[in-house]
């Protein structure tokens, strides 16, 4: 008969995972809670993701109202006739009034 052999220490051990935690085994203002958080989570980040959106549009606009400025100041200089540009869904061309 044989003596039980000792596990060899640099052998990978075996890891014991903690239970399943499922919505019955969590208390239920522990869940609502955790629901609760996840949500408002949600909402604060599509939140934060149209307030950079409209910044980021407000931003092009400044940039293209400005690109046009110079472009029409350049062809003024230059004495080439400006072309007016095409009018977009966003607003009003250049030289043109929101009320017209």
């Amino acid at each position: 008969m044989s003596l039980p052999q000792h596990p060899d220490p640099r052998a990978r051990r075996l890891r014991v995972l903690p239970p399943i935690v499922t919505p019955r085994s969590v208390p239920g203002a522990a869940w609502h809670a955790l629901r609760s958080s996840v949500q408002q989570w949600a909402l604060d980040s599509q939140r934060a993701a149209c307030r950079n959106a409209m910044v980021a549009g407000t931003a092009l606009a400044a940039r293209r109202a400005e690109r046009e400025d110079v472009e029409e100041f350049l062809a003024a200089r230059e004495g080439h006739p400006t072309i007016p540009a095409p009018r977009t869904e966003d607003g009003p061309g250049p030289g043109r009034s929101a009320r017209a």
